[in-house]
């Protein structure tokens, strides 16, 4: 018996089927779909719930899970351990092809895409690295420092804010050139003119937490500044009294008045109201006084020293 069972070892040993590093995943089957047109709500509505639809009616499957993001759909199908892997990518093809039709294809297909370098939640060039995107593009942002980085991406124009008209037409004539015309009708750039929102409607106050439970109104008119310190967002009033923001510097430019405020470097936003006197400073940088006191010294690069002036000159 002690033969028996030892042989039975040494066999089972040798006929064992074992990797050095098991793959422990569940049966399941991925989907994958790419649209850079699309925002995660478009995607998880145009894309995403079409798909799960679809694959609820496969038979013995465990789960169905999805995630939605900027430009793509992932939506995973789980398996029961008994069914066959070539026979779980069949049924979920046939699937596909019966929601192919409901999905439609000009969704896959962008001409042209405008990108706001700095959104809510990180930096646009992050998608790059999710998303293969093949069209022009046009960034906008308040800061010339990541112009390098955005003509490696397809890019067509850099255009800093305060954008104008005039800006998005020296844009597109430069698309034109690349694209043989293709945009030249002047009803598609009124409409581009519209979708950008160049008469955006920037807030006149805020609503800032205050002692205790209660929000504090203020107003626009009263900020001298708005500056970071030791990582918090903070605004100085022409009444040298200090709130802490729930914003971001990045939020706040987007929402004020580029004529009555500047992004003079990466801790402060100033408003045109609160300075005092400029001086002339090292390699062609300026620096900015306030009416106000504050802890640094508000210094603007020589590359924004002309954007400065024009926009105090405005």
């Amino acid at each position: 018996m002690t033969l028996i069972l030892l042989v039975a070892g040494i066999y089972a040993m040798l006929t064992l089927p074992v990797d050095a590093v098991p793959d422990i995943t569940n049966n399941q089957v991925q989907i994958v779909t790419i649209s850079p047109t699309l925002a995660p709500q478009e995607v998880e509505q145009l894309i995403t719930f079409p798909i799960e639809i679809a694959m609820s009616n496969i038979m013995n499957v465990v789960e169905i899970r999805s995630v939605s993001r900027f430009g793509l759909s992932l939506v995973t199908v789980v398996f029961k351990e008994s069914v066959p892997t070539l026979d779980a990518r069949q049924l979920i093809n046939e699937q596909i092809q019966t929601v192919v039709g409901e999905i439609p294809s000009e969704l896959g297909v962008p001409e042209l895409i405008f990108m706001d370098i700095h959104l809510a939640d990180g930096s646009s060039f992050e998608i790059f690295e999710y998303v293969k995107i093949q069209c022009p593009i046009i960034f906008t942002t308040a800061y010339d420092e990541y112009a390098l980085r955005a003509f490696k991406v397809n890019s067509v124009d850099y255009l800093l804010k305060p954008i104008g008209e005039k800006d998005i037409k020296r844009a597109m004539d430069k698309l034109n050139v690349l694209k043989g015309n293709k945009y030249e009708n002047d009803h598609t750039f009124s409409q581009l003119i519209q979708s950008m929102n160049l008469h955006k409607q920037y807030k006149n106050y805020f609503l800032i937490p205050n002692k205790g439970s209660k929000l504090l109104p203020l107003s626009t008119e009263s900020i001298a500044c708005f500056f970071i310190e030791n990582g918090v967002v903070k605004t100085m009033t022409f009444n040298k009294e200090s709130h802490i923001m729930p914003h971001t510097l990045e939020e706040l430019v987007e929402n004020l008045n580029p004529k009555l405020f500047f992004r003079a470097n990466r801790q402060y936003i100033i408003s045109k109201r609160a300075v005092k006197d400029i001086d002339f400073w090292y390699n062609g940088r300026l620096s900015v006084n306030l009416v106000v006191p504050v802890k640094d010294k508000i210094l603007v690069t020589k590359a924004r020293v002309n954007e400065f002036k024009q926009w105090f000159g405005g």
